[in-house]
């Protein structure tokens, strides 16, 4: 998921040169990237929404709840009708079907069918990098949900800010939002408040700053 700390640097060009480091050279094998291109080639990269559904082993359990009300809580914030990925542990298949009413959903399952235009079927894709690869499905969506106390979803939004996304706000799908950019961001940071050594909350400076000028050394 995400690792979490800080470190304080008394030359602030030579912190901007560490995020740009991390960006750079710390990062997932080329073959996440190359089988998740396969996947962002159907869908249109920043063409749908995605979102990270928790539903079973997460210890937050305030964090659960039922697909009508992720729809509520998100519908200001997506196009009608827009295509949306879904990266879930959730097994039933009928749990998101309030969403289906009103957007066509891809799962990770789909794309080993003609549903998803067999675009991973006979790739050999090592089990262990099936959510690194769905994280990078989740950062090529125009807009991303991701689930609250979860470090899977916060490496999506670090990813996000370092592939330019169109909408790099942090977003919640267990939180009810308004389409007001500046009143969505005070609730979303009234709850994960970007202060301290906050675990699972991403710190946008981690890709604004790496793109700043930095240090030569």
């Amino acid at each position: 998921g995400q690792v979490a700390t800080f470190g304080v640097f008394a030359d602030e060009a030579l912190s901007r040169s560490y995020k740009r480091m991390l960006r750079d050279h710390v990062h997932y094998v080329k073959t996440v990237f190359d089988i998740a291109a396969r996947v962002i080639k159907v869908l249109g990269p920043w063409s749908y929404s995605a979102l990270h559904v928790r539903r079973n082993d997460l210890q937050y359990k305030e964090v659960f709840m039922t697909a009508a009300d992720t729809m509520d809580h998100i519908r200001p914030l997506v196009k009608e009708k827009e295509v949306f990925y879904i990266a879930t542990d959730e097994k039933g298949d009928d749990f998101f079907s309030p969403i289906a009413k009103e957007h066509k959903i891809y799962r990770w399952d789909d794309f080993f069918t003609s549903t998803g235009e067999y675009a991973l079927k006979g790739i050999k894709i090592p089990r262990k990098l099936e959510g690194c690869i769905e994280q990078v499905i989740c950062a090529m969506g125009r807009s991303f949900f991701g689930t609250l106390e979860s470090t899977f979803s916060s490496y999506i939004f670090r990813l996000r800010g370092y592939l330019d996304a169109p909408v790099k706000e942090t977003y919640f799908h267990t939180l009810k939002y308004t389409g007001v950019v500046d009143e969505d961001r005070t609730i979303t940071y009234r709850k994960k408040p970007l202060k301290g050594q906050i675990y699972k909350t991403e710190f946008p400076d981690m890709w604004e700053d790496a793109n700043s000028a930095h240090t030569k050394w």
